[in-house]
């Protein structure tokens, strides 16, 4: 029974990561230069980051994962997926 609450604890808390992502767009003119981006982790980093967009670390993933360290899905999901997240486009952000 104890194991069956830390998974159902487990999943409830990794939906509640806190990265989100965003809509970012390159020309401000052109809506049709709107891109979304989403989140990546360590795992995912090859396929979701984008060079021309700037990613700040997400401090409550961190959190969580050192918290729900006990179960070895949390720090996976949330450091493996959604340890980062899009903040703006890079020419813009000095």
């Amino acid at each position: 029974m104890k194991s069956f609450i830390a998974v159902v604890v487990t999943l409830v808390f990794s939906l509640l990561a806190c990265g989100d992502s965003k809509t970012l767009c390159f020309d401000k003119h052109n809506t049709a230069s709107c891109q979304e981006f989403e989140t990546y982790g360590f795992i995912d980093k090859d396929v979701n980051r984008d060079e021309r967009v700037v990613y700040e670390l997400v401090v409550g993933n961190i959190v969580w994962s050192i918290v729900l360290s006990g179960s070895l899905a949390a720090p996976i999901l949330l450091l493996g997926f959604d340890a980062y997240e899009p903040v703006g486009i890079r020419s813009e952000i000095k």
